[in-house]
């Protein structure tokens, strides 16, 4: 398996971890409120790069994420497009 070092804040390192201890499952309504904070070094998987890649791009909402085998494999954010309301999907890996 390919792995990335990258530099993440607490808060998002602490995402990173409770993404691996979940390891089948999801979360809900993840706020991200210090994704510029502090900055340690963290060695993820290329999904969890790509998830890390959204958040500090400034995407720090998501309705839930779907996790197996301890890697995020799809974000859901809220959607609205001229009154259509809906969840976007955004395949990881």
């Amino acid at each position: 398996m390919v792995t990335f070092i990258v530099q993440v804040s607490l808060e998002v390192k602490d995402l990173i971890g409770a993404i691996r201890k979940i390891e089948y499952g999801t979360l809900d309504n993840v706020e991200i409120e210090d994704a510029e904070g502090k900055k340690v070094n963290v060695e993820v998987n290329e999904a969890t790069k790509r998830l890390v890649d959204i958040i500090q791009g400034g995407n720090n909402f998501f309705s839930s994420i779907r996790i197996v085998s301890s890697s995020p494999v799809f974000v859901e954010q809220d959607f609205e497009y001229k009154g259509f309301k809906g969840i976007k999907q955004i395949k990881l890996g």
